[in-house]
C-alpha cells in the first residue's frame, strides 16, 4: 500500500499545494479523465495518489511528468515549467 510519506520519498511535514493541485484537477477535468484513468496512463501504483496530488497534499513525483504531459497532450518542458509556476504560487520552492 503507498501512503503519503512513501508517496513523496519520505520528505518531512506535509505542504499545503492546493493552487497546483486544483491547476492539475483542472487539466484533468479537461481531458475527462477519472483520476484512476490518469493514475494508470501515469504509472502511478495507487488512484489515491491522484487524488493527494488534486487536494494539494503532495506534489506529483518528477518520474510522472512525461507521463502527466503525455495524458494531457502538453510537451513534457511545457508541463514542467507550468508545475514549476503553479508550485511557486503555493509558496514552496520548485523542484530540483
Amino acid at each position: 500500500m503507498v501512503s503519503r510519506k512513501t508517496a513523496t520519498g519520505g520528505r518531512g511535514e506535509p505542504a499545503d499545494y492546493g493552487v497546483a493541485g486544483r491547476w492539475l484537477r483542472d487539466l484533468r477535468r479537461h481531458w475527462q479523465l477519472t483520476q484512476a484513468e490518469l493514475a494508470e496512463q501515469a504509472g502511478i501504483p495507487d488512484p489515491a495518489i491522484i487524488e493527494w496530488i488534486e487536494t494539494g497534499e503532495i506534489r506529483p513525483p518528477a518520474f510522472v511528468y512525461a507521463a502527466y504531459a503525455r495524458a494531457f497532450s502538453m510537451d513534457r518542458k511545457a508541463f514542467a515549467e507550468n508545475c514549476d509556476m503553479y508550485y511557486r504560487a503555493d509558496g514552496t520552492a520548485a523542484a530540483a
